[in-house]
């Protein structure tokens, strides 16, 4: 069934369509969320029900774009600093695409796969995330840490690989 609601003055109704959607691939997250809550049983969609549902969207959005634009700039000042790479970079995409946005966005239409072929694009990113790995604190666990010869404490401790932030 497709699901779709209608608002009026805080009051949201849930209202079915003959649709059938259980196996459709590619829907929004709302429609997920909503899917979800009217196979519940659900036909009103209540304040608490909203407000759930709108946090758990900002996080995922959050979460999402956080991680992403750390690795963008740690990606953009490891290449900063190491123009040969840049370089072999130019070199490999001029190879695998056509010069300019929309020729370039022609081809990825045509051979979305065509992406395989950016190996040294893809070990770059790889060393990057090896270097900057993200969302790799420890928040519990054991009480120190060896490292080259010293037990560093850890209780009480976030652990990150080259230091230690108290919280």
């Amino acid at each position: 069934m497709f699901v779709s609601t209608r608002c009026a003055a805080n009051d949201c109704l849930i209202i079915g369509d003959k649709l059938d959607l259980s196996d459709k691939r590619g829907l929004g997250i709302m429609d997920l969320i909503l899917r979800e809550h009217v196979q519940n049983g659900a036909t009103q969609l209540d304040a608490r029900f909203m407000e759930d549902a709108l946090s758990q969207v900002k996080t995922l959005l959050t979460a999402g774009s956080g991680t992403t634009s750390d690795t963008v700039c740690f990606c953009a000042m490891l290449l900063s600093i190491n123009p040969d790479v840049v370089r072999k970079l130019r070199e490999e995409h001029d190879r695998v695409f056509a010069p300019g946005i929309e020729a370039t966005y022609e081809i990825l239409k045509a051979d979305p796969y065509r992406l395989n072929q950016l190996t040294y694009t893809n070990n770059v990113i790889k060393e990057v995330l090896r270097f900057f790995p993200i969302g790799n604190t420890a928040r519990e666990g054991i009480d120190t840490i060896p490292y080259n010869g010293v037990e560093w404490p850890t209780k009480g401790l976030w652990s990150y690989p080259s230091s230690f932030i108290c919280i």
